[in-house]
């Protein structure tokens, strides 16, 4: 099974190799646009606190994600019928999808969070450099478990539709952890999520990367039940 999915991980990196090159110069992006977030937080413009929260809520889980221009339905069902044209079982083609989620994440996180930590003199004022690197394996942990879930709707919703309603539990995750740090705690996210570094952070980093392979399992299972369930797979 390994060896089936490396071989389509091999397959699809040669296939969309500048949609990698998208995706980390949208995360450097992001690691600009966010130490700019930072410094009107810290010179107390508008920007909130909060809203900082939703988006590193919102922004991280994008790291494993990938960015097509092709109608999401016809890339969808092309990818299907190349599939079943494959001696490959669905446990080689789900596995594939959490793999390539996976290649992307580690190289998209060093970006997002490397440009995050050198345009941001906020940042390396608060943290020291063995500290930031837990609090960005604490994230890490956060959004490859969530970009996870990507192969899951991407091989079996079927419809830009049904990808909407799946996607909006991701909506209700921020709101639940949002309102649970800010109203129960008393705290802020991303505040809370640099004290855990700046503390004894490598326990909190090895939960959070534990917690992604165990989210990664369970995704690639249900995503080959799924697979195996379909009719016109």
């Amino acid at each position: 099974m390994w060896q089936e999915a490396w071989k389509l991980v091999e397959h699809d990196v040669k296939r969309v190799w500048w949609n990698y090159l998208v995706i980390m110069f949208m995360s450097v992006f992001f690691g600009g646009w966010t130490a700019m977030l930072l410094r009107s937080l810290q010179s107390g413009f508008a920007f909130d606190p909060f809203l900082l929260d939703i988006y590193f809520l919102a922004i991280v889980p994008v790291i494993g994600c990938p960015w097509y221009t092709k109608k999401y339905t016809e890339r969808t069902h092309d990818q299907l019928l190349m599939y079943r044209t494959l001696p490959i079982s669905t446990g080689g083609i789900a596995l594939s999808r959490i793999l390539l989620v996976l290649l992307r994440a580690v190289p998209n996180t060093l970006f997002l969070f490397g440009t995050l930590y050198l345009l941001s003199p906020e940042m390396r004022a608060w943290m020291a450099p063995s500290e930031y690197v837990w609090f960005v394996l604490i994230w890490f942990g956060y959004g490859a478990v969530l970009s996870c879930w990507y192969p899951f709707w991407e091989l079996n919703s079927g419809s830009l539709k049904k990808f909407y309603l799946y996607s909006a539990w991701y909506l209700v995750l921020w709101i639940v952890l949002g309102l649970t740090f800010w109203l129960a705690l008393d705290r802020h996210v991303v505040q809370t999520v640099m004290q855990w570094a700046q503390g004894a952070g490598w326990p909190y980093a090895l939960l959070s990367i534990l917690f992604s392979g165990l989210g990664a399992i369970g995704w690639w299972q249900v995503t080959r039940k799924q697979l195996e369930n379909k009719a016109s797979f």
